[in-house]
């Protein structure tokens, strides 16, 4: 069996860190996200376009990173709302089948 690094949400859509490797790779992308904040940009007041489109093309593409590695490393993403009764038979091995 396969072991994921994310898991699906309970709750909603998308995923959230199951293992360590999941965590690791959420603590990277936040750390990156906020050195691509504080660093380039600390000390520049300047608030022209073009550095905030950089900004915002950074983040983008860290954020694509992030969704790819969620989808190749979790479970299949699916809307859903509290635990189905399916999902607690596939758990339970006393459960009939």
């Amino acid at each position: 069996m396969r072991r994921y690094w994310f898991k699906r949400k309970l709750f909603g859509w998308g995923w959230q860190p199951a293992t360590w490797e999941g965590w690791l790779v959420l603590v990277a992308y936040i750390v990156i996200a906020l050195g691509n904040l504080f660093f380039r940009y600390a000390g520049s007041v300047s608030e022209d376009a073009q550095s905030i489109y950089r900004f915002l093309f950074d983040t983008i593409i860290l954020t694509i990173i992030l969704i790819l590695i969620t989808v190749r490393t979790g479970e299949k993403p699916r809307w859903q709302w509290g635990k189905r009764i399916e999902d607690e038979q596939d758990t339970d091995p006393t459960a009939p089948r």
